[in-house]
């Protein structure tokens, strides 16, 4: 999504791309995890 936007400013007149809050603190966590509890939720483990 970054990427279009960029390529959009590049080849249009807007100048400007807005970021957000970019003090937004995340955890990611371990892709395993919710691989696994995809499994438990599907009744598949």
């Amino acid at each position: 999504m970054l990427q279009d936007r960029l390529t959009y400013i590049k080849y249009t007149t807007r100048k400007e791309f807005r970021l957000g809050n970019i003090d937004t603190q995340r955890d990611w966590g371990d892709a395993g995890d919710y691989v696994e509890a995809m499994w438990l939720t599907c009744g598949l483990a």
